[in-house]
């Protein structure tokens, strides 16, 4: 799985180069082929997961047509549905099942998700504070709720990082956060989100693709 996550890191690269059909190629090829040995064995592992949900998720941002890519996975969500263990898995779930128009599947994977946060143990309380306010700004941002969506996830920015994921994976959630607060209209919540990412990252936001577009709209 380390080398299918470091195709996906140089997918990233690509991306942000604009050659959308190469990273197409190197989800075909690495890091979601089919034919790999990893992924027939364990289809549906929490970081090949989300290193192809979240490709997919960047890809439509830029209007790139991914086909039937999303359906596999969100087959596997259903599946998933009631596991929380994984907590940074939860929202690159809930991607799959919006993105194929899966609403009732969104809905029962919320139910159980809720119903995890009540139990004892470690998870629990990142499901509350985090998990569950990203899931359901997923499941509005995809039903055109945009400023349902910022609300949702904006108390959930300062703590999305006890679910997991490095900088680079976490980077997706920002990026449904920036996407909802300019659809919103909400030009606040955008400024502070593109200042968050420009106090940890080398690369100015008018300079990096998920966020070039926003920065040039929005006054410094």
């Amino acid at each position: 799985n380390l080398l299918h996550h470091l195709w996906w890191h140089r997918a990233m690269y690509h991306l942000e180069r604009g050659e959308h059909g190469e990273v197409l190629g190197l989800y075909d090829r690495g890091f979601r082929n089919q034919a790999s040995p990893l992924l027939q064995a364990m289809p549906d592992l929490y970081i090949d997961v989300q290193n192809a949900v979240s490709m997919l998720f960047r890809l439509q941002r830029h209007g790139v047509d991914v086909g039937d890519r999303w359906v596999e996975l969100a087959d596997k969500a259903e599946a998933r549905i009631g596991d929380c263990l994984s907590t940074f898995t939860l929202p690159h779930w809930m991607m799959a099942l919006t993105a194929t128009g899966r609403t009732q599947a969104a809905a029962r994977m919320l139910d159980a998700m809720r119903e995890a946060a009540t139990q004892p143990g470690t998870v629990a309380p990142i499901l509350r504070d985090a998990a569950i306010p990203v899931c359901e700004a997923v499941l509005a941002h995809a039903q055109g709720d945009h400023a349902g969506a910022v609300a949702a996830m904006r108390p959930a920015l300062s703590v999305m990082h006890r679910m997991g994921g490095s900088h680079a994976q976490q980077d997706v959630l920002e990026q449904l956060f920036l996407d909802a607060a300019m659809k919103a209209g909400s030009q606040e919540d955008a400024r502070m989100l593109l200042e968050r990412v420009a106090g940890r990252h080398p690369v100015p936001p008018d300079r990096r693709a998920g966020y070039a577009e926003a920065a040039r709209i929005i006054p410094h």
